[in-house]
């Protein structure tokens, strides 16, 4: 239904008012019965009109009844005449009367009525308006709806893509984390290689201490023999002047030269011990400086 046409009704036709009539006339009804309230019901339209057509109806219903009736005597006929309109008279002037008070109530009933539908037409007009104004906001409110949910959609298309790519940089740092770990396991591995080979290489450099001071120990007990060799070569020597005059001295001399072959022998082989500890000592160094260059 649209509310913005103008409120009304078109006329009614006295025609339909003059069919109504008619219609109760045939059913047997008596002209004066008819009331204006009972035809306005039926047919519509304005209270005071339907009176004012009915009224009109009557009187020329009661004119047709009259043509329509015997010829009486002119005397009979005019004073029935008479007597017939004063009685019609005053029964219309009775009905009326009834009637105006009748259509006034009536029509303050329709005037307050009109004056109802007067506002409550006003308050449709308002409410058209106001629900212009609603599509209005329905369609502003329709096209954010569209632009939020395409942003949305933009929106869940980035958080995949940075779902995605979070996923991929988590394995990433996984794998990494997991490198990280490997290295500082070997990083362990090597600094207690690294603590083994320190405290190898300080054994290491005890021993070549060690092995100096052998070193040393021996050179010294060398030169002490090689000074009891040469004592004992000039022992020798004067030994072997004296040997043609005494036996006992050629027995000290062979005894003095066979310890001067124990000496000797001695001294080999300190002075090859002593090699033998320094070309160990040269081979454990070179072995300390690779292992500490690694």
């Amino acid at each position: 239904m649209d509310l913005t046409k103008t409120l009304g009704r078109p006329a009614i036709e006295e025609s339909r008012y003059h069919a109504q009539i008619e219609a109760w006339l045939n059913d047997g009804h008596h002209i004066d019965s008819i009331k204006g309230t009972a035809l306005q019901k039926v047919v519509g339209g304005n209270y005071r009109k339907t009176c004012e057509i009915l009224e009109a109806y009557k009187a020329g219903y009661e004119q047709k009844e009259a043509q329509e009736m015997p010829e009486l005597p002119e005397d009979v006929r005019a004073e029935s005449m008479q007597y017939l309109t004063k009685i019609a008279s005053l029964f219309r002037n009775a009905d009326l009367a009834d009637k105006n008070k009748q259509a006034e109530d009536h029509q303050t009933v329709i005037d307050g009525k009109n004056a109802t539908i007067e506002v409550q037409t006003t308050r449709i007009d308002e409410l058209i308006e106001s629900e212009i104004s609603l599509k209005e906001q329905l369609a502003n409110a329709t096209a954010q709806l569209a632009e939020l949910t395409r942003q949305h959609g933009d929106l869940g298309t980035k958080h995949t893509a940075l779902l995605e790519t979070h996923r991929k940089d988590r394995q990433e740092l996984d794998q990494k984390c997991i490198l990280v770990d490997q290295q500082a396991i070997r990083i362990d591995e090597k600094d207690q290689r690294i603590g083994g080979l320190e405290s190898e290489k300080g054994k290491l450099q005890d021993d070549v201490s060690n092995a100096l001071e052998r070193v040393e120990g021996l050179e010294s007990e060398a030169r002490g023999y090689i000074a009891a060799s040469e004592k004992a070569a000039n022992e020798l020597g004067t030994f072997s002047q004296l040997t043609q005059d005494h036996e006992s001295q050629g027995k000290q001399y062979r005894s003095s030269e066979l310890e001067l072959g124990k000496t000797k022998t001695k001294v080999e082989s300190l002075q090859q011990e002593v090699k033998n500890l320094t070309e160990l000592l040269k081979q454990k160094t070179k072995a300390v400086n690779k292992t500490g260059n690694k």
